[in-house]
């Protein structure tokens, strides 16, 4: 599953995604090859409901997402969090922006406790 991944695009991610501030907004800015198969790590704890969404792409249809996983951290404490996974790969050249949101699914008409951008340029 992840160790599927090259090392240093796990590294890269983890480093430049992880993380979790309440109600915190903020962008990433990338740079990748075309056809390139890249992954988007973010802190999360889906024993307490929540997960990420990718609830934008700009332009549609620029993004493909292969998969996403979610791994818990083995702390042997219950309710321990984790990271979810989103491998991406860019079928388009240009600038593509996606955004994801840290939100429980059931809970419709409450914010996302966390929106993440991030800007990707395609070359």
């Amino acid at each position: 599953m992840i160790r599927n991944i090259p090392a240093f695009f796990i590294l890269f991610f983890l480093l430049t995604a992880s993380g979790l501030a309440g109600g915190h907004e903020f962008c990433r800015d990338h740079k990748v090859n075309l056809d390139t198969v890249f992954a988007v790590t973010m802190e999360a704890n889906h024993t307490t409901g929540y997960s990420w969404s990718l609830v934008h792409v700009s332009p549609e249809g620029s993004i493909k997402v292969l998969k996403s996983s979610y791994a818990s951290i083995n702390t042997g404490l219950m309710g321990s969090g984790g990271y979810e996974t989103w491998l991406l790969k860019a079928v388009n050249n240009g600038n593509i922006e996606m955004t994801f949101v840290y939100r429980r699914s059931w809970e419709k008409d409450v914010p996302p406790y966390e929106t993440r951008t991030y800007k990707i340029t395609v070359y």
